[in-house]
């Protein structure tokens, strides 16, 4: 194949039109396709010469890790064996009969205000008070004294060493060598920030991070064992978008290196996270909504910004993690003087946008030291007889005024600039 140095038209339409169609996989919200979840990992498993596995069905990840964790307990409890046929019969008569209703039931009704509180109220008095005594030994050998020797930690160190590997290598080394002899490196370079950036970031660091980071924060209030999983599928479209493109729009040949690949496409088109063990699958729904400013940022104000069907998401501002009670209280019961206690400046930020910086000077008693068009230089009432200068500009990446702390000493607008641009440290910020 000849070098290229150069995309068609319908190539380098193509960059917009394939990075929206998989933005759009990685933010859906549709029902699961269990269908093809279940025939893509029969594939994967196939390929390791494993048996097909059980699938757990859970309205979200965090749901999942919950359900692992005391999974153990009901092995014990239905004397799971590790025989296939009994496999799915105890866990679909019997454990979703008495256990998964319990979880839904209180995860959907109580989610928002303790999980741990009204989940584990229920569940620990039905299993017993050895669950954490097995958590905190290891989940995993329980899990695999019950169900197999060989499930291991997670999915990288079941499945990735084999299937992960073979990615790495063949679409890593074959692919991207391909990549690289036959496109120029400025294209392959161009095709990178037009999808694999774009998509990666706005997914990856916006979706994906939040929910990891929010359900680690929750399972660690539970004493639980955070469980690692390396599918995240439809949150996978960032890296499966970038090579996709390549064989989608001719500019290299199919091989069968795709053949593996093509598998993780449909589980990104399919599914939400999946927690893959050697003989059991625990797969997530897709969240059942998702709200979006106008920078692709999770944000909702009164609502969750990103919410499964089980109760559990996430309340944001501007891509910013906040409190169910600064979304869900109307901006003016809001009491401005709240910004003297948050210690995070971007929460702060989001604080000052929903009340308004004229409201926020107005209760904080602000006194004008300097003006210099749309700077100002003010005196801030901290409420405990202190005062200090704050810098009021405008953001332009956000199109809202921000306040900015500097040296107590600074009298004008002049110096607060010159202290602001020729500092290493990061001045506070009240925005």
């Amino acid at each position: 194949m000849s070098k290229i140095d150069k995309l068609t038209p319908k190539q380098e339409k193509g960059l917009t039109e394939w990075r929206e169609h998989c933005l759009n996989i990685g933010r859906d919200t549709s029902p699961i396709n269990k269908d093809l979840t279940e025939k893509s990992w029969k594939k994967f498993y196939q390929i390791l010469g494993k048996k097909e596995p059980v699938f757990w069905y859970c309205q979200s990840p965090l749901q999942a890790q919950i359900v692992i964790n005391i999974f153990p307990e009901i092995v014990k409890i239905f004397e799971i064996t590790d025989k296939g046929a009994n496999i799915r019969a105890n866990i679909w008569a019997n454990i979703r009969a008495n256990i998964w209703d319990n979880i839904r039931a209180n995860i959907r009704a109580n989610i928002r205000a303790n999980i741990w509180a009204n989940i584990g109220d229920n569940i620990r008095a039905n299993i017993g008070a050895n669950i954490r005594a097995n958590i905190e030994a290891n989940i995993r050998a329980n899990i695999g004294a019950n169900i197999g020797d060989n499930i291991g930690d997670n999915i990288w160190a079941n499945i990735g060493d084999n299937i992960g590997d073979n990615i790495r290598a063949n679409i890593g080394d074959n692919i991207r060598a391909n990549i690289w002899d036959n496109i120029w490196a400025n294209i392959g370079d161009n095709i990178g920030d037009n999808i694999r950036a774009n998509i990666g970031d706005n997914i990856r660091a916006n979706i994906w991070a939040n929910i990891e980071a929010n359900i680690r924060d929750n399972i660690k209030k539970m004493k639980l064992n955070y469980i690692d999983t390396y599918s995240w599928c439809q949150h996978d479209i960032g890296w499966i978008a970038y090579y996709k493109y390549f064989e989608k729009y001719g500019l290299l040949p199919n091989d069968k290196n795709f053949d593996i690949f093509d598998i993780w496409h449909d589980l990104a088109c399919s599914c939400g996270w999946c927690y893959t063990f050697e003989n059991i699958i625990f797969v997530c729904e897709k969240p059942c909504k998702l709200y979006l400013n106008n920078q692709g940022q999770l944000h909702k104000d009164g609502a969750m910004a990103l919410e499964y069907s089980d109760g559990y998401g996430l309340w944001m501002l501007n891509g910013v993690k906040v409190t169910q009670e600064l979304i869900e209280t109307k901006a003016e019961d809001l009491d401005p003087s709240i910004i003297l206690k948050e210690q995070n400046a971007e929460v702060r930020r989001e604080i000052v946008r929903k009340i308004g910086i004229e409201r926020v000077c107005q209760k904080l008693k602000t006194k004008t030291l300097d003006i210099d068009g749309e700077y100002e230089l003010m005196l801030l009432d901290l409420g405990d007889e202190r005062q200090r200068p704050y810098l009021k500009m405008r953001n332009p990446s956000i199109q809202t005024y921000h306040i900015e702390g500097v040296e107590p000493n600074i009298k004008t607008v002049d110096e607060a600039l010159n202290w602001r641009n020729g500092t290493t440290e990061r001045p506070e910020v009240l925005t």
